[in-house]
């Protein structure tokens, strides 16, 4: 597979805060295959934190992050996050002091958000 950067899809999270950025490119990565590149378009100044986790929990690589004034620009490679177990569930809650309130959410696979009615 060639290394690029080039997106495949884009989710601009202009003028949404936290924890809308993270839902969306949850979305918008379950649908690319293993290896293409998601560009998130974010001024949340919790979207840094929230993704990076994401990433480092799911398997995912952020490839870039630029910053200019108060906009952030990322490029995520989809990896292969291996489940331990059938239907293992991650659940994380935001503690993200600048976050407007406490979001749970799960990191499960689209399959078991689909089975479960999400």
């Amino acid at each position: 597979m060639p290394e690029t950067s080039k997106p495949k899809q884009t989710v601009d999270c202009m003028g949404l805060y936290c924890p809308i950025p993270l839902f969306q490119t949850r979305a918008e990565i379950d649908k690319l295959q293993v290896g293409e590149v998601l560009e998130v378009l974010s001024d949340d100044p919790a979207a840094e934190e929230d993704l990076r986790r994401f990433a480092r929990r799911t398997g995912h690589e952020i490839i870039r992050l630029e910053r200019k004034d108060d906009r952030l620009r990322f490029l995520i490679r989809k990896g292969k996050w291996e489940e331990q177990d059938e239907g293992q569930k991650l659940n994380s809650v935001c503690t993200n002091e600048r976050c407007p309130g406490k979001a749970v959410f799960s990191l499960g696979s689209s399959t078991d958000r689909q089975s479960n009615g999400y």
